[in-house]
C-alpha cells in the first residue's frame, strides 16, 4: 500500500484537490453552478453546486480506477514495457479534467474565464504531450491506435504510431496557433476538425499500409 500511494500521490492529489478547493470556498459559491456552455461561450446548463463539484471530481476518480485495473486486464509484457506512456497518459488525463473542475469554481467565484477556448486548448496540449511519447507504445490490447490492422501486424503498429505522434503533435501546435487567428465558432470548428484527422489519418494509413505489407 505504501509503494502504491508513492506512485500515485500526484494522481490522488489532482484529482481531490478541486473537491478540496470547492469545500474551502464553498459558501461563497452560488447555489448553481455552470456545467456546459455553447459555441459562444455562454452558460446554457448548470447544476446544484453539491453536485458540479461532485461531478468532474467522481468521473476523474472513476477514470483513474480503469487506469489502475488495466495492468490486471492485460498482463502482457507489451504493455508492462508501455508502463511509462501510460503513466503520463494518466497523469495527463486527470490534470485536464482537475483544471476544468477548478475553472468552474473559479466561474462560481466571479472570474471571467474564456472556457470554449480554455477546454479545447487545454486537450490540443494535451494531445501534444501524447504524439510526442505515441512512438513507444508497444501493441497491446488496451491502449494506442487499435485498429484491426495495427492489432494484426506489428510493423503496421509501430509505423502507424510513429505517423500519429506526428500528426498529432503538427495538428495540436497549428491549432493552437489558429486560436489568435480565428474568433470562438471559428476555431471550434477547426478544433472539431483536428481531432477528426487524428483519428481518420492513422485509422486509413493503417489500412493502407497493411494491405501493402500483407497484400
Amino acid at each position: 500500500m505504501k509503494n502504491w500511494l508513492t506512485q500515485n500521490w500526484l494522481i490522488l492529489l489532482l484529482t481531490f484537490l478541486p473537491l478540496l478547493v470547492g469545500m474551502m470556498v464553498y459558501n461563497q459559491l452560488p447555489e448553481e453552478l455552470p456545467i456546459h456552455w455553447n459555441g459562444a461561450g455562454e452558460v446554457d446548463n448548470t447544476m446544484p453546486k453539491l453536485q458540479a463539484l461532485l461531478l468532474l471530481p467522481g468521473i476523474t476518480l472513476g477514470t483513474n480506477l480503469i487506469f489502475w485495473l488495466l495492468p490486471f486486464i492485460d498482463k502482457s509484457q507489451q504493455l508492462k514495457d508501455s508502463a511509462r506512456v501510460l503513466s503520463i497518459v494518466q497523469v495527463c488525463v486527470t490534470l485536464l479534467v482537475s483544471s476544468i473542475s477548478i475553472a468552474t469554481i473559479l466561474i462560481g467565484l466571479g472570474y471571467d474565464l474564456d472556457i470554449p477556448t480554455l477546454v479545447p486548448v487545454g486537450v490540443l496540449l494535451f494531445m501534444m504531450v501524447i504524439g510526442n511519447y505515441m512512438g513507444k507504445i508497444r501493441p497491446n490490447k488496451v491502449m494506442g491506435i487499435r485498429t484491426p490492422w495495427t492489432l494484426k501486424n506489428d510493423e503496421v503498429w509501430r509505423r502507424t504510431h510513429k505517423l500519429s505522434g506526428w500528426v498529432w503533435v503538427g495538428l495540436s501546435v497549428a491549432l493552437i496557433g489558429l486560436r489568435f487567428l480565428l474568433d470562438t465558432n471559428l476555431f471550434l470548428y477547426a478544433f472539431l476538425g483536428g481531432i477528426l484527422a487524428m483519428v481518420l489519418v492513422p485509422t486509413v494509413y493503417s489500412w493502407r499500409l497493411y494491405q501493402e505489407l500483407e497484400g
